[in-house]
């Protein structure tokens, strides 16, 4: 009995630290991804389309500048 009480506890302390790593590991992926987000954000931002008028419709057209 006290064998299997320390297998299991042993066990039981292997998935807690598979558990830890796996969750260190979402943390810096949800890092990563607020990264990426911002970064689009900021792309998006500074090439937003441009709206001019165009002269020869009398309509305006969206231009991206890049």
């Amino acid at each position: 009995m006290k064998e299997e009480n320390e297998s299991l506890t042993e066990n039981l302390q292997i998935e807690k630290t598979r558990n830890n790593e796996q969750e260190h590991q979402i943390q810096l992926k949800d890092k990563e991804n607020q990264m990426l987000r911002q970064t689009i954000n900021e792309l998006e931002t500074k090439h937003a389309p441009v709206s001019v008028p165009d002269w020869s419709t009398g309509f305006r057209i969206s231009l991206n500048i890049l």
